[in-house]
């Protein structure tokens, strides 16, 4: 005989199996990083010159930012992404493929001597050689102490960015940033964080031969550390592919 459950029992009946198939799936290891904002920047770099002053070529820089917007009572070209694993983020691995030229290549920003090297190499098999690079990372809610706008703290290295935010407040760990504001450390429950980043490498044709107006997909992957225990999370992706703009980003106003 079929059991009949009281409508009355139907909200608190669904809420509870909603809760433990997050449970399983958690357990499971299903769980991604989520709502991400990436978009591709075309930046203008160094004119290099011959001795009569005649362009040989610019250092234009490829970056995975996002243009111009607002966010968290910031601003700026960053694109975002929510780390909801637990542990230590040691990389950022930005997977990608040329449709125009059916190469692959792999971008990496990771924190200095990871635990995790063995695994960022397997996921990360084809980095490029002789690039040059530079990397941007903002922290939701980790602010410039005694800045009454509540703007962001900007940090060039993955390694501090891992350090401050797994310092308690109590310990009253401060570093200043790439502008030379003071910050503090501070934890999150649950080891949950938006990151907003900017990931820049030049030259274009080193990526995989790239030029502009070419499609690339790009499959983001952070590496993380659970006390030796080396994870591999995705992060769900952006509408993909994505066209290298023709034309230059300009500077946020």
């Amino acid at each position: 005989m079929e059991r009949m459950v009281p409508k009355a029992m139907i909200p608190r009946v669904l809420s509870l199996a909603a809760g433990v198939a997050f449970s399983l799936a958690w357990a499971g290891g299903s769980a991604r990083a989520c709502e991400p904002v990436q978009a591709l920047l075309f930046i203008n770099g160094t004119c290099i010159c011959d001795e009569n002053g005649n362009v040989q070529q610019t250092d234009a820089t490829l970056c995975w930012g996002s243009s111009c917007r607002a966010f968290d009572n910031d601003s700026g070209q960053f694109g975002q992404l929510k780390k909801d694993r637990p542990g230590k983020l040691e990389a950022i691995v930005l997977k990608v493929h040329n449709n125009e030229t059916n190469q692959d290549f792999d971008i990496v920003e990771k924190v200095d001597n990871p635990t995790c090297a063995n695994l960022i190499d397997q996921v990360a098999p084809q980095q490029p050689a002789g690039l040059s690079g530079s990397a941007f990372f903002k922290i939701k809610n980790l602010q410039i102490m005694d800045d009454p706008r509540g703007k962001l703290c900007t940090f060039g290295n993955l390694g501090i960015v891992d350090k401050i935010i797994h310092t308690p407040k109590s310990d009253h760990f401060q570093i200043a940033d790439l502008n030379g504001k003071l910050c503090e450390g501070e934890t999150r429950s649950g080891d949950q964080w938006w990151l907003f980043y900017r990931i820049c490498r030049s030259p274009l044709n080193g990526l995989g031969m790239s030029e502009k107006g070419d499609h690339l997909v790009t499959d983001t992957h952070l590496i993380i550390n659970q006390n030796g225990n080396c994870i591999d999370d995705s992060v769900k992706p952006v509408k993909q592919p994505v066209e290298i703009p023709s034309t230059f980003e300009g500077p946020c106003l």
